[in-house]
């Protein structure tokens, strides 16, 4: 997404601060993913299998968002 140049600064503010609170997202994702994985990896010996996955790869709790905005 990506504003017009000439936009007011307040667009220019609020795009830069959704692609902030994406990549913090990403990283939030990234870091649940990591330490699920690696929880299976101590509790069964193995990976996540796909449908084990599912269900983790998409965490609400932690997610950055405009609330209170």
């Amino acid at each position: 997404m990506q504003v017009p140049q000439g936009a007011p600064a307040a667009a220019q503010s609020g795009l830069a601060d959704q692609q902030r609170r994406d990549r913090l997202n990403e990283r939030l994702r990234s870091a649940f993913l990591e330490g699920a994985e690696e929880d299976s990896r101590r509790r069964l010996g193995r990976g996540l299998m796909a449908e084990e996955l599912e269900p983790v790869s998409h965490p609400v709790v932690g997610t950055v968002s405009d609330a209170g905005r």
